[in-house]
């Protein structure tokens, strides 16, 4: 009679150990939780656990590792610390078949534990430990004695049957490993000896009340015996084909729990014939498990030859199981075993009868067969001896019985031990042997105390138990030891056992009825689906770094994903650390609480260990409850790193209309590994069979299910000679397609004599109610009356998507429901403007139903017609889709940053050489650096396209630039959802952890907008502005959905196209993915682009196989969609460039103008540095020479051109003159008083001279330059000639033939700049601007020499500058040739030329001006005058006072006055003369000297000093002049 599983463990192994089954004839009850085990109670209770488990760490387990290895005696706990996170019960089963007076459960655990154990071993300064540990499995726990007492249970034994699924993660484990004694180990070894530690026979006991043995409840009696019989083998797998060929020399392997016995090897068979017996100790049924695993003996390496397991429950119920036993995992071969259940007697009635039956008992081992067992519980002893030295002893005790010996744990430093230990030893005869005890020291060498007891005395004991005190030998005159001493004989129940076997078959031919009905467990189809979409991952760990770690390199990632048992791993990206994976995987599993998800990323490697990149942990119950999850989830221990996930809860319904909206969402999904989406789910109960036809030879056969869906299959366990073997088990099956596929149930003998099979088409399932069959169904090929029962249910999952096309409701899943849906008359008008073709569409994987129709109701099985054309008018797009906006960022200026480079070792403060980094999510900009400056300004621009719930904050960092490490120079954080609501932000924002400094930027966040009469707003913005980082303001968002492709042409091979789509615009191209083979591929991917000139680009959309042969294009201007309502295109289109028959597209293409465009007002500050040389763009630092697309302007900067020059700067010498005051009154002549002295003063002339492009000034300046002499021999200048040197463009090679470092000079009189040396490159970029004085613009030249790094002459340019004078505003930009270089050699630069526009030029003109000779004059007088200005100039002259002169009468005095520059002297005016008077009285008024049309077309401005002396008669102001006469 055989119980073996003889194939592999179908589907509901896991059901089963997460929820065991319901089975009442074997007395377990199906329990849910109960409030014992209630998660609150268990936090509640864990800190408790916790502390017993440090004590049982500190005073028991310490000791006994210190006493295990001289090496480890100075071994001790530094910290126990058993965390907050308590262990999860996960299901629990209770045994009601059991003893009374104990309660029995199985309790599934599952416990992740935050734990933190540290160890220190002080002899080798060894310091390591755990930090976290996992457990997973099913732990008994018994609950006993039952008391009539609070609180109702005596104690608790908790212990693992199996051993538990254990994860350890380790701290220091290599030093540890180093140490005398552990370093033959390995950290798998240690964790099996760990594990070993929590399986049977170990127990862990929790007395609850006192006064308990707990030695007898941590090693109770045991269940029973099983006398095992391994009799032979039959049919083996030949592993021997080099010396005897077809032949293996076999063994057999028997394990019950940590008991092993091994066999002989029999040389040169395959049926073995072993006959040899053993004995195992049985401490739990059900439960305890006999596992025999046969191998061919080979001198290197044993080959395996196959498996079987068995419950040894099964044995006890039987008594005698005798049967041949299939091998699993083996292509063929079996085993015949014949296995004993011996009852444990408690009188002696049947002992003679026992030993004569062993007598009879056949055994090619050694070893006879027991006739009882005897249990020795060691309690404690008194009194015991001093060791040598008069130092407390360490006792341990050596039990020993015949030639078995047993030793006991060691009590440390004590007289009196207590041990509360148990053995168990078998007894071949009590009447014979005799039980030994020595205590001894733990060094095993002094003898403490001795003692023998005959086993006989037992015999005559009540129960056979003697429990008392005995008194040693050899020992202290008191010593003693407390032993109680349990005999137990073994019987074997044959007539039981015969019974049992006629009884064997309830299901019998003679069965009058049978059940019309399954009867499966309740959680029978109660599963459900977690679909697992692994998408991408960003900003991986690099792991493959380059220069033993000096360069940062890349990373080979690839997933591995566990759920429910299972285990998923992804492909590997080569060398990525943003990979792409997009791969669907799928787990059916229990909705039972404690499930996790873990996800771990790793580095694939070719000759290490893969590097390990993060992990992720999702407990199952958040994504149930979630449904769908859609995110980007941050890997956990690692420095950086994410990964974006889409996990789908898919719950199970049985309506059939659902299917076609499955199949629909089916034929939508593409993977790259190729999975397909699961349609449906199907449960199979196979229950049991009746009249199976009987085997040839006459007999019953033993009966096995096979059961196959497409290319999966699941096999029950063959059942015991019967032609109604009753199975009860339960499988589960992933249907993709339910229209196509069948369930076939072949029935066997042994897997090889066929006795019937059934065929059950899925759709069938589709007309039954609720999607269920359960009956008896015919066998076909077996007799007229064979039939099988079972129950098929077929459940369909439903995706989100599908239900929100059906409710129209907002959808929970992204990408559930149409963009803009519109009726369905509107859709149908659309339809027949379009005219799309009804051609008949070829059935292909990626046709499907359009989600906008509605699915009408269906009372029989729904089908796809191949036939129809379902394409969709429109596309469908998630309703995020076109929902981003811009932010636009605008970095200004900083002040006052933190100096890094300092200089004389610091004595003396230096500058820094600042850039910026602003951080938003994975986005980062950064500004060129600007040299030596504390207060640089860049004047950048920056765009960023977002959704307006994006939670990023934009991170603001600035570093100083160095050659080694770049210096911190403080950071800003700011609200990105703040500068969404406020939507324009412009301030200063103060650095934080640095002293001082200050960032200005401007943030916009520009929403999206479908009206274009905000374009040309957007354009003219584009005019206004100018940016040192070339950025020009975006004036839309251009969105596009490629959904997908119809009727595409086939490759010319015959096969259809795997298509793919690039979309490119200016420089931007993105491509789709690569769709499976298909001429109606479907992509659904979503685009966008930043467009500046929405009325000149062009948007081409290429399809190809591959990306290799071209299937068509799209050429699709952006204006076109200017016209069109809500800047909405959602329509078929066809393709250029494919086949004759019809090829369109289904594109969905969204314009939005951004919006809230503001002006923003930007003035540059002009610094003392004549040279700005920002860092070019990384990406235009090296132009190629190729082909030549180069900007025939210069793109310079907005203060290119606006320096202007001053006669004198601003003086700092005993007085302070603003300059802010000096340019709004533009000239100045006055004496100063000097400060801080009793008297003195200086006679200052101040001119602040702006720059004009008007050629007749010129000559103004120049006769200025002639008639103005000074002392240190300076010559005011003319003009300020500013140049801008962009690019140069096919530069000759050097003569080694490597292209050269490009540098230029610029050579104007006696002032030289030069620029940056560029990197390697015939065609350099430079964007640096300088300005030189000129003094003669009809003279002066300027040379430009270009040199490879300063040395090898590479060309030359000399422009004079009277050149300029001709040009429209005296400026010249373009191309222009080199000489002495290649004829295709030039230099793209910009020349301006700005005449500075003097008004002492003017009074020079009008023979007026300072004096500046070497003559000092004296005040001759002061000159009081009124001046006021409405439409007209009125000039009031009101008198004069101490005039002088050189006569010695008094002169006739006037005032005469003039308007300047007025070469008609139009404006002159003059007073009457007052005769004879040095201090004339005047008031006289003129009202006429200049209206409001000439003082415009003068652009005078009339700024007159009240007190101003004169000199010489004469006094001039701004545009004025006063003499007196």
């Amino acid at each position: 009679m055989s119980h073996v599983d003889s194939g592999p463990k179908n589907d509901s192994d896991s059901e089963k150990k997460c929820e065991p089954a319901q089975d009442t004839s074997s007395g377990e009850m199906d329990v849910p939780k109960t409030k014992l085990f209630d998660a609150k109670v268990i936090q509640q209770a864990w800190p408790y656990i916790g502390q017993y488990l440090e004590k049982l760490l500190m005073e028991t387990i310490a000791p006994s590792i210190r006493g295990s290895s001289s090496h480890l005696q100075t071994l001790s706990f530094t910290k126990v610390d058993f965390g907050g996170k308590p262990m999860k019960v996960v299901g629990v089963k209770a045994h009601t078949e059991n003893e009374k007076g104990q309660i029995l459960l199985d309790v599934y655990i599952s416990y992740v534990g935050d734990v933190e154990i540290n160890v220190e071993v002080k002899r080798y300064f060894c310091k390591a430990g755990v930090k976290g540990i996992q457990l997973h499995g099913m732990m008994r726990v018994i609950l006993e004695p039952l008391i009539g007492n609070v609180p109702i249970v005596g104690a608790v034994t908790m212990f693992f049957i199996q051993r538990p699924k254990l994860t350890i993660n380790w701290t220091g484990l290599t030093n540890l490993l180093d140490i005398p004694g552990l370093n033959v180990m390995s950290d798998t070894m240690i964790m099996d000896a760990i594990a070993s530690f929590l399986v049977l026979p170990n127990r862990l006991t929790v007395p609850l009340v006192a006064d308990l043995h707990v030695a007898q409840l941590r090693c109770p009696l045991p269940r029973g015996v099983v006398r095992i019989h391994l009799v032979e083998a039959d049919g083996l797998a030949s592993k021997d084909n080099s010396v005897m060929a077809g032949m293996s020399d076999p063994y057999a392997v028997l394990r019950v729990g940590p008991q092993t016995f091994k066999s002989r090897h029999l040389d040169n068979t395959l049926s073995p014939k072993w006959d040899e017996m053993y004995e195992v100790i049985v401490h739990e049924v059900p439960g305890q498990e006999l596992e025999v695993e046969v191998f061919d003996k080979d001198p290197d390496h044993d080959d395996f030859l196959g498996r079987t397991k068995l419950d040894l429950g099964i044995v006890k119920k039987s008594q005698i199981v005798d049967e041949w036993f299939t091998l699993k995992d083996t292509p063929t071969g079996r085993v015949h075993l014949r296995l004993e259940w011996l009852t444990l007697e408690t009188d002696t009635e049947r002992l003679e009868e026992v030993l004569k039956r062993n007598e009879s008992v056949v055994s090619k081992t050694a070893k006879p067969p027991s006739a009882a067992i005897l249990a020795v519980y060691l309690d404690k002893a008194e009194a015991l001896p001093m060791k040598k030295g008069n130092k407390d002893p360490n006792p341990i005790v050596q039990i020993g019985v015949q030639d078995v010996t047993r030793d006991s744990r060691i009590c440390w430093n004590t007289v009196n031990p207590q041990w509360e230990d148990a053995f168990t030893f078998f007894i071949r005869d009590p009447s014979k042997q005799d039980i030994n005890v020595q205590v001894k020291d733990n060094d095993r060498v002094q003898v403490l105390g001795s003692l023998s007891v005959p086993v006989s005395r037992l015999l005559s004991c009540q129960d056979l138990n003697l429990d008392e005190w005995f008194n040693l030998e050899n020992s202290g005159p008191k010593s003693r030891i407390h032993i109680n001493t349990v005999l137990r004989v073994l019987w074997l129940n044959e007539a039981a056992a015969a019974a049992s076997l006629l009884s064997s078959d309830p299901l019998s031919k003679s069965s009058a009825s049978r059940p019309q009905k399954t009867t499966p467990h309740p959680s029978f189809a109660t599963e459900g689906m977690l679909r697992i979409h692994l998408v991408e991952g960003q900003n991986l760990v690099a792991k493959d770094n380059l220069m033993g770690g000096m360069v940062k390199g890349k990373s080979d990632p690839y997933v591995k994903i566990q759920v429910g048992g299972e285990t998923f791993k992804s492909q590997v990206i080569k060398e990525n650390l943003n990979p792409v994976w997009n791969e669907m995987y799928e787990v059916v599993l229990t909705q039972l609480p404690g499930q996790e998800l873990t996800l771990e990323v790793f580095d694939r490697d070719m000759d290490m260990k893969d590097d390990f990149m993060g992990r992720l942990k999702m407990n199952l119950s958040d994504i149930i409850s979630s449904e769908y999850i859609n995110e980007w989830f941050t890997l956990s221990d690692v420095k950086r790193g994410r990964v974006h996930l889409a996990l789908e809860w898919l719950p199970t319904v049985t309506q059939p209309e659902k299917l076609q909206q499955v199949l629909q969402y089916q034929s939508k999904s593409s993977y790259l590994n190729k999975t397909v989406p699961t349609a449906a789910l199907l449960f199979v109960y196979v229950e049991r069979a009746h009249e199976l036809p009987l085997k040839k030879s006459g007999k019953e056969p033993k009966v096995g299910a096979e059961l196959v869906l497409r290319g999966t299959s699941h096999r029950t366990t063959v059942s015991d000679r019967t032609s109604s073997p009753q199975w009860d088990e339960a499988f589960h099956f992933l249907v993709r397609d339910p229209l196509n596929e069948d369930l076939v149930v072949k029935l066997s003998h042994n897997w090889d004599l066929s006795l019937g099979s059934v065929v059950i088409p899925i759709k069938e399932l589709l007309s039954e109610a609720d999607l269920m069959l359960d009956q008896w169904l015919d066998l076909d090929g077996a007799s007229p009356q064979s039939q099988i029962l079972l129950r098929a249910q077929l459940k369909i999952l439903c995706p989100k998507e599908t239900e929100s096309s059906e409710d129209h409701e907002e959808p929970k899943h992204p990408e559930a429901s149409s963009f803009r849906r519109k009726p369905e008359e509107e859709l149908v008008q659309e339809s027949s403007i379009k005219e799309v073709p009804p051609s008949p569409v070829s059935r292909t994987s990626s046709v499907s139903v359009p989600e906008e129709e509605e699915v009408p109701e269906v009372t029989e099985v729904p089908e796809v017609s191949s036939s129809d054309d379902l394409r969709p008018l429109h596309t469908s797009p998630d309703p995020s889709f076109g929902a981003e906006g811009v932010l636009r960022l605008h970095l200004l200026e900083a002040e006052d940053l933190v100096a890094k480079d300092k200089m004389m070792g610091g004595m003396v403060k230096g500058k820094s050489d600042p850039y910026v980094k602003i951080h938003i999510g994975d986005k980062i900009f950064k500004s060129h650096v600007i040299k030596e400056n504390l207060n640089p300004v860049w004047n950048e621009m920056y765009e960023l396209v977002l959704t307006s719930r994006s939670t990023s904050d934009v991170l603001l960092e600035v570093f100083d630039k160095d050659m080694d490490k770049d210096d911190f120079l403080g950071r800003y954080v700011i609200s990105l959802q703040e500068i969404i609501q406020s939507q324009l932000t412009d301030e200063w924002f103060s650095l934080n952890d640095v002293k001082h400094g200050r960032v200005h930027m401007i943030l916009e966040w520009l929403p999206t907008v479908t009206q274009p009469d905000r374009l040309q707003q957007a354009l003219q913005l584009q005019s206004e502005h100018s940016y040192q980082n070339k950025s020009v303001p975006s004036a839309a968002l251009f969105f596009i959905l490629l959904e997908r492709a119809h009727d595409l042409p086939l490759k010319k091979s015959g096969k259809e196209p795997k298509a793919a789509a690039e979309l490119v615009l200016g420089d931007i191209s993105h491509k789709t993915k690569v769709c499976e083979r298909s001429t109606s591929p479907e992509w659904r991917e979503a685009f966008h682009f930043l467009l500046h000139k929405p009325t000149e680009e062009i948007l081409i959309i290429k399809l190809s196989s591959a990306f290799d042969q071209p299937l068509g294009s799209v050429v699709l201007p952006i204006r076109e969609l200017l016209s069109k309502p809500d800047l909405l295109m959602d329509q078929w289109l066809s393709l250029d460039g494919a086949g004759p028959d019809t090829q369109i597209l289904n594109i969905l293409i969204l314009i939005m103008m951004i919006g809230h465009h503001r002006k923003i007002d930007f003035f540059m500050l002009n610094r003392s540095h004549k040279k700005v040389s920002p860092s070019a763009p990384a990406e235009e630092s090296k132009v190629s020479s190729s082909a030549d697309v180069r900007p025939q302007k210069t793109c310079h900067y907005p203060s290119f051109g606006t320096k202007v020059s001053q006669v004198k700067s601003p003086l700092f010498i005993q007085f302070k003159l603003k300059l802010g005051h000096i340019i709004s009154s533009q000239y100045n002549d006055e004496w100063f008083t000097l400060n801080d002295i009793k008297h003195g003063r200086v006679h200052l002339v101040l001119e602040w001279l702006p720059t004009s492009t008007q050629r007749d000034r010129l000559d103004q300046v120049l006769q200025m330059q002639s008639s103005q002499t000074y002392q240190n021999k300076s010559v005011p200048s003319a003009a300020l000639l500013f140049i801008y040197l962009e690019r140069a463009h096919d530069l000759p090679l050097k003569k080694s033939g490597k292209e050269p470092k490009a540098a230029a000079e610029l050579v104007l009189g006696e002032t030289s700049y030069k620029t940056k040396v560029c990197d390697r490159s015939s065609s350099p970029y430079w964007n640096e601007a300088f300005d030189f004085l000129v003094y003669d613009p009809k003279k002066d030249i300027l040379v430009i020499k270009l040199s490879s790094a300063w040395d090898q002459p590479m060309g030359s340019l000399v422009i004079p500058i009277r050149d300029l004078l001709s040009k429209p505003d005296l400026l010249m930009d373009q191309w222009l040739d080199l000489d002495g270089a290649s004829p295709k050699s030039q230099m793209l630069l910009r020349a301006q030329l700005k005449i500075l526009d003097s008004k002492m030029a003017a009074l020079v003109a009008m023979g007026s001006g300072p004096v500046l000779s070497n003559k000092q004059a004296a005040t001759t007088g002061q000159i009081k005058i009124s001046l006021s200005f409405q439409k007209k100039l009125t000039v009031i002259i009101h008198a004069c006072r101490g005039l002088v002169t050189s006569s010695k009468d008094s002169l006739d005095t006037c005032v005469s006055l003039i308007l300047l520059p007025d070469k008609s002297k139009a404006t002159k005016r003059k007073t009457t003369v007052k005769k004879k008077n040095l201090n004339p009285e005047f008031n006289e008024r003129f009202g006429d000297v200049c209206v409001l049309s000439q003082c415009c077309k003068y652009n005078q401005h009339f700024l007159f000093h009240p007190d101003l002396g004169f000199k010489n008669g004469c006094l001039s102001g701004h545009g004025f002049r006063s003499c007196v006469e």
